[in-house]
């Protein structure tokens, strides 16, 4: 009776360390879906300015990226703990669960890309809720070179439309800081393997068997997932 007992209590455990790791995975896929990448403020920019404070904010975002994928993969790799002796069938649906994370995570990825091509696009463009409010500054100048006093911009329409371009390409960039969690996965496990046979090594040529390394499993190996 007390072993079923310990029993039921160790998978209550193990479930309740599966949900939670679990919930702490998706609020990161939140946090990283409710991100806009920019921090456009209403008042003129320079075109230069614009760029160097947009850029700024992409690379504290990207920052933010890494920061979201590193919990992801330490909440990933604590619940695979519980897995990682059991047997083939239960690898299998393992890596379906983690080709799951790996498209939640796309999609994340995307939806915070969109966020942030959908507010540039309404600083620029304007919005139907809204009237349009310039945000580029924009000098109307005689041209110095011109003998016949040529009116020009500065920066001028291509001047702008190529910055904007260069940077949106910049944004969509920006979500290949954060690798694919199965890639991540297979060379986590791959070194906890190495670990883990390592110290069976060890433990064999010292006398002491090194049985307990792999007990739970029943086996000497952790199952391969490699299919």
């Amino acid at each position: 009776m007390f072993s079923c007992r310990k029993q039921c209590l160790d998978v209550f455990r193990n479930i309740q360390t599966f949900q939670d790791n679990h919930e702490k995975i998706n609020s990161q896929f939140e946090r990283l879906s409710t991100s806009t990448l920019t921090n456009i403020e209403k008042h003129l920019y320079l075109l230069k300015e614009f760029i160097r404070q947009q850029e700024g904010c992409l690379e504290q975002q990207e920052e933010n990226f890494k920061d979201s994928f590193n919990i992801i993969k330490v909440k990933m790799m604590d619940t695979y703990d519980l897995f990682i002796h059991r047997g083939q069938g239960i690898q299998s649906e393992w890596l379906e669960f983690i080709k799951r994370l790996d498209s939640k995570l796309e999609k994340s990825l995307k939806q915070a890309v969109k966020n942030t091509l959908v507010e540039l696009s309404k600083h620029i463009r304007g919005d139907i809720r809204q009237d349009l409010v310039p945000i580029f500054k924009v000098y109307t100048i005689l041209d110095p070179n011109e003998s016949q006093w040529k009116i020009i911009h500065d920066p001028t329409h291509d001047e702008l439309k190529v910055s904007i371009q260069e940077f949106i390409a910049k944004i969509i960039k920006i979500t290949k800081v954060v690798p694919r969690i199965e890639r991540v996965f297979r060379a986590e496990r791959e070194a906890i393997i190495a670990q883990f046979k390592k110290e069976l090594d060890e433990a064999e040529k010292s006398g002491g068997g090194g049985g307990g390394l792999f007990g739970r499993g029943g086996m000497r190996n952790p199952t391969d997932v490699n299919y």
